[in-house]
């Protein structure tokens, strides 16, 4: 008898050319069969009552063949194949079987023709509804699945017929008859050598209620005999996910621990005294806002929020501890996340240290690349900005800074993860937008220097950035409240473009402004629709209003003129394609 390593090519009915197959679905071994649970179920029980609700169901029968017949369509295009079988249902005492294929010059029906036989006893499964096809009142199967039975579906039990039935993940060449047989014969093996692993004692007040040990649950999850012993074993199996995932976290959450950073900001008056703790603890005593900070916060004239002092304290703490930071800000659009993250950059910049501050597009960068040198600039802080459009000189100088260390912070795009992008001593990473950099992105960023700090930054928290928080590999700060004078502008469904137009002319008449997103700055499917084609229409409807365009492929002074015009007033409607977000306006 084959082990639960024996390669699946040893496994009845598998071979060396299905072993390929099986192989490009990660599937190597008899167990890995086992542990390959199903995506979904077939309804394939022979259900003795049933309603025809609107709508197609599902549905499996058993039954004897009675007569069959072929039919073609007025169109020629499809041709149907017809049995009427007699049930030991309720519900379809008889039930008409329809095959319906496109039309082909090969005999289509021939299989059909030789199995399909009056007196044969029949398994068939599809999807049930009026047999609108022939125009009576039938009841009808258009069938997806059938076999022809030997004996009665009480011969014994099967891994197609008469159950909840497992649908797995396919690939070419492989069938779900084909999986679920496969996993039939597995279970045999998997019966017999199995180990039972028994939850442990001091766990089982935790799971809930008809929790089973780990080797019925996937016995059960492949071929259950009711839905709530299918219920069982899923809950099972996801707690056990759920622990293996947590205990992997809490691994890595203590490798973290044991790292040291190279780096260090506590200087002499930079916090009260206090106790900084250990990581999750709260930190008694506050800290000092760095004072480039607080000199920033007074020449803007600027209280921070609650929540903005909260998450600045956060943020201090941890950089102030000997191992890496790794925490997510997250909060709305105008919560104040970036001057939150100027607190954190200040902090570096104060101890001489380098921050890269990465952006998901071009734009986005040039906007915040502004919006830094504004505000730290007359600090003292020197600012570059690093995207694809960088020209040749000015890139060439940015990098030699970079690498001697007399520029503090580089703001820029995927470029700053090129090789060539060296630093002297960068201490802070903050990427913006995280969720639409992959996982290998992030990785190269920190890998531009030894173990930097990372804070990472979104108003959309996708839910796997959340099971990061939630299972220990970020830590969190929320934003959860708006700076003083600012709220959330309100959403508003129009029921046409004109009606959408003349509340835009409105609030325009009221001297406000209006920033206007066009997909992309050119449509290939509609050639018609563009940036240039868009802006003229405006131009007709809103005649005598100032109109400017901002897209990904302007040059940086003009995108900094048309932000700056924007912002001051000047223009009171921006159009711009869609990479662009945060426009600040007055």
């Amino acid at each position: 008898m084959p082990e639960l390593n024996t390669s699946v090519r040893y496994l009845k009915g598998v071979g060396p050319k299905r072993q390929s197959y099986l192989n490009n679905l990660g599937i190597e071994t008899i167990e890995d069969l086992i542990h390959e649970t199903p995506r979904g179920w077939e309804e394939r029980r022979f259900l003795n009552n049933l309603a025809l609700a609107a709508g197609p169901k599902r549905r499996a029968f058993f039954g004897e063949i009675v007569s069959a017949v072929e039919s073609m369509s007025p169109r020629q295009d499809f041709c149907f194949f017809k049995a009427v079988i007699r049930t030991n249902n309720n519900f379809a005492p008889r039930l008409v079987l329809t095959w319906i294929r496109r039309r082909s010059r090969f005999d289509i029906f021939a299989k059909l023709r030789r199995e399909i036989a009056g007196g044969r006893k029949i398994f068939v499964f599809g999807r049930l509804e009026l047999d609108q096809i022939f125009k009576n009142s039938e009841i009808a199967l258009i069938v997806e699945d059938y076999e022809i039975a030997a004996g009665l579906p009480a011969a014994g039990p099967s891994a197609h017929w008469g159950r909840l039935a497992p649908v797995y993940p396919a690939t070419k060449g492989l069938e779900q008859k084909m999986l679920r047989s496969f996993r039939w014969e597995a279970m045999r093996v998997w019966k017999t050598l199995g180990r039972p692993a028994p939850w442990p004692e001091a766990w089982k007040q935790k799971l809930p209620q008809g929790a089973m040990d780990l080797k019925r649950a996937y016995e059960i999850i492949h071929f259950p005999a009711n839905e709530k012993e299918l219920e069982h074993a899923r809950v099972a199996l996801a707690f056990w996910d759920i622990f293996l995932l947590t205990t992997a976290m809490e691994i890595r959450r203590r490798q973290i621990l044991q790292i040291r950073k190279p780096h260090c900001y506590i200087k002499e008056g930079t916090r009260e005294q206090g106790n900084e703790g250990i990581r999750g603890e709260s930190v008694i005593g506050r800290y000092d806002y760095p004072p480039l900070f607080t000199k920033l916060l007074e020449k803007l004239d600027i209280k921070l929020t609650a929540s903005q002092d909260l998450a600045v304290q956060e943020i201090l703490k941890d950089m102030d501890k000997p191992f890496p930071m790794n925490r997510l800000l997250q909060g709305e659009v105008g919560s104040g996340k970036t001057l939150v993250a100027v607190g954190a950059l200040c902090r570096a910049a104060g101890a001489g240290y380098q921050t890269a501050f990465i952006a998901p597009t071009e734009i986005l960068a040039f906007q915040h690349f502004m919006n830094f040198r504004r505000m730290l600039e007359p600090l003292g802080l020197t600012i570059g900005c690093l995207t694809g459009d960088t020209p040749a000189k000015e890139r060439t100088g940015l990098l030699e800074n970079l690498q001697n260390g007399s520029l503090k912070l580089i703001v820029g795009t995927h470029t700053l993860l090129e090789p060539q992008v060296r630093f002297h001593n960068l201490a802070l990473t903050i990427i913006d937008e995280q969720h639409r950099f992959g996982v290998d992105q992030r990785w190269k960023m920190r890998r531009k220097a030894a173990r930097p700090d990372t804070l990472i930054m979104t108003a959309t928290p996708i839910p796997r950035t959340l099971a990061l928080a939630l299972y220990g590999e970020l830590d969190i700060s929320t934003m959860e409240e708006l700076p003083m004078g600012r709220a959330i502008a309100p959403a508003v469904l129009c029921e046409s473009e004109n009606k959408a137009w003349d509340l835009l002319n409105c609030r325009l008449q009221k001297g406000l402004q209006a920033y206007i997103v066009v997909p992309a700055i050119e449509d290939k499917d509609d050639p018609g629709y563009n940036l240039e084609k868009e802006y003229s229409r405006l131009k007709e409807k809103f005649s005598g209003i100032s109109i400017k365009i901002m897209h990904g492929r302007m040059p940086a002074h003009e995108k900094e003129a048309v932000l700056m015009d924007f912002n001051c007033g000047k223009t009171a409607i921006l159009l711009s394609s869609s990479i662009t977000r945060g426009v600040c306006a007055s």
